[in-house]
């Protein structure tokens, strides 16, 4: 972090990537940051919702994150950081698949498991 950062009134932007231990880093900082303080938008419509009609309190948020673009900030935050987290590819790539095949929840969670898709026959499918 720069010299110039003070976390008093500067906003995080956390750019969530997939298997990363996001979540975890996200449970974490709900904690840390606190309501009033803390916005993690859970759906496309919340990140067009907040695109468009910012909540209440939108410029004392000192952190937000999720999957949303660079330039999510603009125009509601002047004193702002970037961060994500990145996690070793093959890792990231198994992890992924282990979460799709016990997610019912997952588009591809059927397939997996009614096709008895391997690891290997995923990656190879290029679903990933």
């Amino acid at each position: 972090m720069s010299a110039g950062f003070d976390p008093a009134s500067t906003t995080v932007l956390f750019l969530h990537n997939a298997k990363t231990a996001g979540r975890t880093l996200m449970d974490y900082l709900r904690h840390v940051y606190g309501p009033k303080e803390f916005f993690w938008p859970t759906s496309l419509y919340d990140i067009a919702r907040f695109a468009i009609q910012p909540p209440p309190g939108v410029r004392e948020l000192r952190f937000v994150g999720g999957h949303f673009n660079f330039g999510f900030h603009e125009p509601h935050f002047s004193k702002f950081v970037y961060f994500t987290l990145l996690r070793e590819p093959v890792d990231r790539v198994a992890s992924f698949y282990y979460y799709r095949k016990r997610s019912p929840q997952e588009s591809d969670y059927r397939r997996i498991n009614d096709q008895g898709i391997t690891l290997e026959q995923y990656v190879l499918s290029g679903k990933v």
